[in-house]
């Protein structure tokens, strides 16, 4: 089902505004850079993408009748025939130019403009081919969202839909069943654009399936693509938050944790001795021990070992090893 809606827009361009200021013998004016009309140049595997292309120009400018037979060759006696003449040739200029030198250069010695076109048709197009249209509904079938961003996704499927209206250019007998064909395709574009979209979208997948009435191809993917630059802004608050937290704990281990063997000891130190610990004002070598100083040792005598021994009253008494040994002399 070819749509043409996008050309409206550029039809009404009335074809004065692709004229510069020639003499009024001229009917039209071309410089060098206008006869590069599109940047798909035919290349033999492209004559969809090209010859859209070209209609849009060529109705943009006026002139797409010289393409349909719908601008008819004037008598060579007539007045009119030196403005078809020179308008046929910009047309052939700018189709030629529109394609690959080396298919180009087969046409430049063609007279009319619509044997241009349709030499040109019947060579590299492929409407008919049914083997194309089966190509393209296995794409559509097989495409997935992947690594690719929702709009790329949409972008790349939107394509795929415009090759198959290229190949079913229905002519409906009653309007009202051309509206009911063209609703029911875009439900099953819509099926077609939510079945490839990757799993982390299951949720707005299953709102959008729910909602009644059922959602335009355009609403969908608008929807969609909401959800998507949602949860990118959730996840990368989230790392960032995360990055944030990591990086204050990692501060606060720092501050708080010492390393080992580094604890809190008397930094003084004795100029005199060159020992640690102490100041040359109270250093020992220098100035003596103080007067109340006691050694180490010093009334803490070793607690002896005692010995229990029982009496003939029954009684037990705890000795030491020194009245152990005294009371032992005695006998």
């Amino acid at each position: 089902m070819a749509d043409f809606s996008t050309t409206s827009a550029t039809s009404n361009i009335a074809p004065s505004a692709s004229r510069s200021a020639l003499p009024s013998s001229s009917p039209i004016s071309v410089d060098h850079h206008t006869l590069q009309i599109t940047q798909h140049k035919l290349t033999g595997t492209n004559f969809r993408e090209w010859s859209q292309s070209v209609m849009l120009v060529m109705k943009g400018k006026g002139k797409m009748g010289y393409l349909t037979c719908g601008t008819t060759q004037p008598d060579a006696d007539t007045s009119e025939y030196n403005t078809w003449d020179a308008e046929n040739s910009i047309v052939m200029a700018w189709i030629i130019n529109s394609m690959e030198p080396k298919i180009g250069r087969t046409y430049l010695f063609y007279k009319i403009a619509k044997e241009v076109w349709d030499a040109v048709q019947s060579l590299y197009s492929d409407m008919e081919n049914t083997a194309q249209c089966f190509e393209v509904r296995s794409a559509l079938k097989t495409t997935r969202q992947g690594n690719n961003s929702v709009t790329d996704y949409y972008n790349i499927l939107s394509e795929l839909w415009h090759e198959m209206d290229l190949n079913y250019d229905i002519n409906w007998e009653f309007i009202e069943d051309g509206v009911k064909y063209a609703k029911m395709v875009e439900k099953e574009r819509v099926f077609d654009f939510l079945q490839g979209l990757n799993s982390d979208l299951d949720e707005v997948r299953g709102q959008l399936l729910g909602i009644k009435p059922f959602p335009s191809i355009k609403e969908a993917f608008a929807e969609v693509r909401r959800e998507e630059s949602r949860k990118k802004v959730m996840m990368h608050t989230a790392t960032k938050v995360n990055n944030q937290g990591g990086s204050a704990l990692a501060v606060s281990k720092q501050k708080t944790t010492a390393p080992r063997g580094d604890h809190t000891r008397d930094k003084s130190w004795c100029d005199h001795c060159k020992r640690p610990n102490h100041t040359k004002e109270n250093c020992w070598k220098l100035h003596g021990k103080p007067a109340n100083w006691k050694g180490r040792n010093q009334n803490q005598k070793r607690p002896q070992p005692a010995y229990a021994a029982d009496t003939e009253e029954g009684t037990s008494v705890i000795l030491t090893s020194n009245q152990l040994g005294k009371s032992c002399n005695k006998f």
